[in-house]
Parts: C-alpha cells; sequence; structure tokens
C-alpha cells in the first residue's frame, strides 16, 4: 500500500514501512487514529500497525 500526502501534518512523508505478513487492516486502523477516528477493530484486526517514523528517522 502507498499513503500519499502528509494528512494535514499527522504523517511524516518519504519513509518506508515494510509489514509483511501482517493483515492489512492494521494500516487502516492506525490512519484511522491518527486522523481522529477512534475503533476498537477493523475488519479481522484489533492490532493497528506503527505508521509513524520512527526517531532515528525524524528530522531535528
Amino acid at each position: 500500500m502507498m499513503l500519499a500526502g502528509h494528512a494535514n501534518g499527522h504523517l511524516q512523508p518519504g519513509m518506508h514501512r515494510s509489514h509483511q505478513g501482517k493483515p492489512l487492516e492494521g494500516i487502516y486502523l492506525s490512519m484511522m487514529d491518527n486522523l481522529g477516528v477512534r475503533v476498537e477493530a477493523f475488519g479481522d484486526t484489533d492490532n493497528a500497525l506503527e505508521i509513524r517514523p520512527e526517531p532515528e528517522q525524524c528530522a531535528s
């Protein structure tokens, strides 16, 4: 999946994440959470996947 844009400052563009073998619904959970939409589960998962940059990827 490719996410484009920065969600009004909620996401940092230009990063790469690999979540092989994990349900795609976890990315949707993370996107909704970052945009203020609180849901307990989406599809078959209740485990959000990390889509924010890791500290070493952030520019100071």
